[in-house]
C-alpha cells in the first residue's frame, strides 16, 4: 500500500487505516496548546505511548497501567518486569516508561556543576537530584577534595522503601580509590519526611567514629524527602567533632 509523505513523516498510519488517528491528532493539539495541564493521568500515559505503539489503543493500556499501579508516579517508578505483566505494554513500552525517570534525572542535573560542592544550596540540590526518583532507601557517599570539589559520588547501600544499611566495605573502597580525607553522606526517605530519625543519628555517629580510625572526616549527612534535601548538621541532628 503506498504511503504518503505526511504518513512517512508521522511514522503512523492515517485515519483510513487507523481508527485512532483523528483522536491522536486532537490529543497532540491539546498537548501543544497547554502541555499536560488539562490531561488526566491515564491521558498522559495514553499520549506518551503513542510514540511506542503506532496503532494500538493506548487509552486502554493507560487505564490498565493505572489499575495495576495506582498512579502515574507509581507507573514510571514500577519495575520493568512488572510493567511487562500489563497487557499491551510490551518490551518497548516498558523500556520507554523506565526511561522517563532517568530522563528526568539527567534533565535535572544538566545545569549542575558536577565538580562543585561548596555552598550548602549546591549540596542540597545535588543530593536531592541524585535521590528524588528512588523508591527504595539508598545511601550515597560523596568524596570531596580539600578544595571542595566532588571527586566521586557512589552508592554504598540499597534497601527497601523504609530501611537500608551502610555497606562499610563499599564505603572504604570508594574512599581509598579517591584518596580523600573528607566525605558527605546522603540517603532518602521514600515514604517518610525529611527529618533524621533516631536510627539515622545513631548510624551517622557510628560511621563518623569508624571513619575517624582511618583518618577521614564525615562532614555532613543529608536526608532527602518531601521534595528537598536537609542537612543533619544544620538541623543539629549531627554534630561533627
Amino acid at each position: 500500500i503506498p504511503v504518503s509523505d505526511k504518513e512517512k513523516n508521522d511514522g503512523e498510519i492515517t485515519s483510513s487505516h487507523n481508527p485512532h488517528a483523528g483522536h491522536r491528532e486532537r490529543m497532540r493539539k491539546r498537548f501543544l496548546a497547554t502541555g499536560f495541564e488539562d490531561f488526566s493521568e491515564h491521558e498522559i500515559l495514553e499520549f506518551m505511548l503513542y510514540y511506542v505503539h503506532k496503532r494500538a489503543n493506548t487509552n486502554e493500556i493507560g487505564h490498565a497501567l493505572l489499575k495495576k499501579f495506582g498512579s502515574l508516579k507509581a507507573v514510571v517508578q514500577a519495575d520493568y518486569h512488572d510493567l511487562l505483566q500489563v497487557k499491551g505494554v510490551g518490551q518497548q513500552g516498558a523500556v520507554f516508561l523506565k526511561m522517563l525517570p532517568e530522563l528526568i534525572k539527567a534533565y535535572d542535573g544538566s545545569d549542575l556543576d558536577p565538580h562543585s560542592l561548596m555552598a550548602d544550596r549546591d549540596k542540597e540540590r545535588f543530593f536531592y537530584q541524585k535521590l528524588r526518583m528512588e523508591t527504595d532507601e539508598v545511601v550515597l557517599i560523596a568524596c570531596r577534595s580539600e578544595k571542595m570539589y566532588l571527586l566521586e559520588c557512589a552508592e554504598i547501600g540499597r534497601g527497601t522503601p523504609n530501611r537500608v544499611s551502610v555497606n562499610f566495605r563499599k564505603m572504604v573502597q570508594v574512599i581509598l580509590r579517591n584518596h580523600t580525607t573528607c566525605v558527605i553522606m546522603a540517603h532518602n526517605h521514600p515514604q517518610g519526611r525529611a527529618v533524621a530519625t533516631y536510627e539515622d543519628t545513631m548510624t551517622t555517629n557510628h560511621v563518623r567514629t569508624y571513619l575517624k580510625t582511618i583518618g577521614v572526616d564525615l562532614l555532613d549527612h543529608y536526608i532527602v524527602a518531601d521534595g528537598k534535601a536537609v542537612s543533619m548538621r544544620r538541623t543539629g541532628a549531627y554534630l561533627p567533632i
